[in-house]
């Protein structure tokens, strides 16, 4: 608005002056401050901007948020609005001072000294004002700020005993969350100081209910199964994940498979834009992956390797709801730099786009639908049927029928055993974080994180199980989204994000997936961390997000019940 009133200024001067044929230094004049107006106006449009995101998003926290907590959101909305209204308060001074001086320098006709004593007030003017925009940033003079608020709280110490366990070594997603920059006077300050959610919370029932047969394996500490295997099992589960960790497509491969679906005698009915990976692979990924005698099958990425395999450069991140069309772009794009994949999706098919991708055709992947033997496990049947009228019932109905002809899916007749989770060495289904740990051993692997339209991805519970574990194994992430668009549309409701709301195609899954986390709360904080941090997967695809650092501390300190 700054802006747009001083270009306004600025175009009727340049009228007058032009009518009345002054001085051509004094037409100048008019169009610096024309070029200078309008770059102010630029600069107010991206800090507006730039604000209002975090600010929409700290609202939506605040409708959920309860006493103290929601005393925090409102002390950080507060802080970013006096950081809007500063900022832009010291751009229109700027501007406005210099445009004044500049028409008054080229007007007056008196004594010398008096055009330097007039630079010089207006300046000490202009210095004066940032001075004070700068102090209105710090945020001393805000009410409500958290010194106060500090100062009003119940000490933490005053109000519970010391205990073994605030003395424990900290998680390494504790860790994480502890090495943060902590900024005096923030609500940071005010998580420090709180008691540890594991060291004081009470028993329940459910605490010593009977472990199940896999968590008993597991103890419930967190590790990984086979830590606690014999050592012959523990020789064949290695040579399990050896197998697994060795399997790959490579780019011009998965180009080759996409085009080929929809043929007569390859899932005729795909749609380039409903069809799920669900629906190709147990339509076109498990039959051409059957062994011809019928006794079982291959993992897909086997059958077109053969022999001419390699270890794999990079791993995929995403949910078999998805659309198919969608995954093989987002991995395109990925190997084209880009952060969208909208664009692709229409050209898989093209030999323009596999020309484009020269040598980077011939980078492989590890992607879970490819590399994972469906016939060991899921090809034959379905998981267990939950009870009727329920939303999971619904959900399960859906994941077996294809989205395009909403038939339930056809299954796979072969005579191959299956493992599943009750199966821990055979099993190819509870691996991934062996693979992931066997995998980060190569100095350059990379994760490509392909999100869909939905941002479901972030609600599976292998999925953000896979983005934490490449985190502590400071494996390279790659966030590829659909458009900028479905970040905006999305971001809010990530702020809420927990692996207890996650689901899992089977619950067996879920459970198993948690048993090997352990603690749960410093894993929510640290998926927070990983998603928003100034480094994290969601702050480098967007130039609108400035703010969010705010929200995290906000969410972790919702996550510490008092």
């Amino acid at each position: 608005m700054v802006g747009a009133l001083t270009s306004l200024v600025a175009v009727v001067i340049y009228v007058l002056l032009h009518v009345l044929r002054r001085h051509f230094l004094l037409f100048l004049l008019a169009v610096s401050c024309l070029v200078l107006s309008g770059i102010v106006a630029i600069l107010s449009y991206i800090v507006f901007v730039c604000f209002l995101v975090p600010l929409q998003v700290l609202r939506e926290v605040a409708k959920t948020a309860k006493g103290f907590e929601k005393l925090e959101v409102l002390w950080c909305m507060n802080t970013i609005k006096a950081h809007m209204l500063a900022v832009m308060a010291s751009l229109a001074t700027t501007l406005l001072l210099t445009v004044g001086l500049a028409i008054f320098h080229t007007t007056f006709s008196g004594e010398p000294y008096a055009r330097w004593a007039l630079i010089v007030l207006t300046d000490l003017i202009d210095s004066v004002c940032n001075a004070f925009c700068a102090l209105v940033v710090s945020g001393l003079f805000l009410p409500g700020s958290p010194k106060t608020l500090v100062a009003d709280r119940p000490s933490t110490t005053s109000r519970r005993a010391t205990t073994p366990a605030d003395h424990r070594p900290l998680t390494p997603a504790e860790d994480v969350s502890k090495s943060k920059v902590v900024h005096p006077g923030s609500p940071k300050t005010l998580v420090a100081d709180r008691p540890s959610t594991t060291s004081r919370r009470a028993t329940t029932p459910a605490d010593h209910r009977p472990l199940t047969p896999a968590e008993d394996v597991s103890k419930r500490q967190g590790r990984s199964y086979h830590e606690d295997l014999n050592q012959e099992d523990r020789r064949r589960w290695d040579e399990k994940v050896s197998q697994l960790a060795e399997r790959s497509m490579t780019v011009k491969q998965l180009l080759e498979f996409c085009g080929s679906l929809g043929c007569e005698d390859i899932m005729h009915h795909y749609d380039i834009d409903r069809s799920t990976t669900n629906d190709v692979v147990r339509q076109a990924i498990i039959p051409r992956s059957t062994l011809e005698d019928g006794s079982g099958g291959r993992c897909f990425a086997d059958v077109v390797n053969e022999k001419e395999g390699g270890m794999p450069q990079h791993m995929v991140t995403h949910c078999w709801s998805n659309s198919f069309s969608h995954l093989v772009a987002a991995i395109v794009a990925s190997r084209k730099d880009k952060a969208c994949y909208e664009s692709y999706v229409h050209s898989l098919g093209t030999p323009e786009l596999l020309h484009n991708l020269g040598d980077k055709a011939s980078e492989r992947y590890w992607i879970c639908a490819f590399c994972v033997n469906q016939h060991s496990s899921i090809c034959g049947g379905f998981s267990p049927e939950p009870s009727h009228g329920t939303q999971e019932h619904s959900d399960w109905d859906s994941a077996r029928r294809d989205t395009v002809t909403n038939n339930i899916y056809p299954l796979c007749k072969c005579g191959q055993p299956k493992y599943f989770n009750d199966s821990l060495v055979e099993c190819e289904l509870n691996k991934f974080d062996s693979v992931m740990k066997t995998l980060s051993l190569s100095p350059n692997i990379s994760q490509v994180v392909a999100t869909d339209l939905k941002f479901e991805v972030f609600e599976r519970a292998w999925c953000v199980a896979e983005l934490v574990e490449a985190d502590d194994l400071k494996i390279r992430q790659e966030l590829i989204l659909y458009n900028r668009g479905c970040l905006h549309t999305h971001c809010q409701r990530l702020t809420q994000l927990s692996v207890h709301s996650c689901k899992a195609s089977r619950k067996e899954d879920k459970e198993d997936i948690i048993n090997k986390i352990g603690d749960t709360v410093a894993f929510d904080k640290h998926l927070q961390n990983l998603l928003f941090r100034s480094t994290g997967l969601l702050r480098t695809r967007t130039n609108h997000m400035d703010q969010l650092s705010a929200v995290a501390r906000i969410l972790e300190v919702q996550a510490s019940p008092d």
